[in-house]
């Protein structure tokens, strides 16, 4: 669809307030995450990171427990700015306290709530 004949079906449908509000949503989420990058510790970014995702895969209402599939740690470690060594040693330490199971291309949040908390410290 070319931009004329979408501005058009945006002003036609009364869309153009619902877009703004979208971008300007998504620019506030996007300022958020860059303050996170620099200001937060890995394990804080890294929870706050999966509870982000876990969102997204609607299990949430579910269960205290989320299945994450299709990522690997190279894309977790994209996402918060970190190295994929870095990701390992913070799902380690999620993984000791019991709040995620890894596997290849698996992270389960086993307990959401803690993990809310975990997210919750900077």
């Amino acid at each position: 669809m070319d931009a004329e004949r979408f501005v058009r079906f945006v002003e036609e449908r009364g869309l153009v307030i619902h877009l703004m509000r979208q971008a300007l949503a998504r620019m506030r989420e996007s300022d958020l995450h860059r303050g996170e990058l620099q200001t937060l510790p890995l394990v804080v970014r890294l929870a706050r990171t999966l509870l982000r995702l876990a969102v997204l895969t609607d299990q949430m209402a579910q269960s205290n427990a989320v299945r994450l599939t299709g990522l690997n740690q190279e894309e977790v470690a994209q996402a918060i700015g970190v190295t994929r060594n870095a990701v390992i040693s913070g799902l380690g330490q999620l993984r000791a306290v019991g709040l995620v199971e890894t596997a290849r291309r698996v992270i389960v949040i086993r307990d959401v709530e803690a993990l809310r908390r975990w997210a919750a410290a900077d």
